[in-house]
């Protein structure tokens, strides 16, 4: 800043203004206005130390505890739920493994047991079975075997080829021996 002549000193009804070419007023930014031999220790603090000194006062102060509640209460609640997770997950597969235990002891409880005879067993009074009643040939009554199916039958026409229905037949266009 060029004032053209150097300013040293400047007071106003008594009040500095201006010392040794620095700008010392209530108020006002410190500023180093004219450099000289005897001011290079207050233009050192004030354009580089007290910068700093700011900048460390506003991490320590205000960016510290900001960044330990943000982080602390994020990994927080991560660990929190990572160790949680467990836990549910065992609950889960827990109440699956109940859920299934008791449909299957429904089951058993519902379940009765038909026991043949062993040959040195004596055989107890087992109740008369229901009168057969007449049902149709395609159903099997509860007291006889399912019918087996049977295979479709072969068709007589040639004594080499069987045609199952799953073969494709491939036609021969000339047998090449060079190949």
């Amino acid at each position: 800043m060029d004032l053209g002549a150097p300013i040293l000193e400047a007071s106003d009804g008594g009040e500095a203004i201006v010392e040794d070419g620095v700008v010392v007023a209530a108020g006002f930014t410190k500023k180093v206005l004219v450099p000289t031999d005897t001011n290079q220790g207050s233009r050192i603090y004030y354009e580089w130390v007290e910068p700093f000194l700011w900048e460390a006062a506003q991490i320590a102060a205000i960016d510290t505890p900001s960044m330990i509640i943000y982080e602390g209460m994020y990994l927080g609640l991560q660990y929190l739920w990572n160790g949680l997770r467990f836990e549910v997950d065992e609950m889960a597969q827990q109440h699956f493994l109940d859920q299934a235990n008791a449909a299957q002891q429904e089951h058993i409880d519902a379940h009765t047991v038909n026991r043949v005879p062993q040959d040195d067993e004596e055989e107890q009074d087992v109740p008369p079975a229901p009168a057969a009643q007449p049902s149709s040939p395609s159903s099997p009554s509860p007291n006889q075997p399912a019918p087996r199916p049977r295979p479709p039958p072969r068709r007589p026409d040639s004594v080499d080829t069987i045609d199952d229905g799953e073969t494709e037949e491939v036609e021969d266009e000339g047998a090449s021996d060079s190949m």
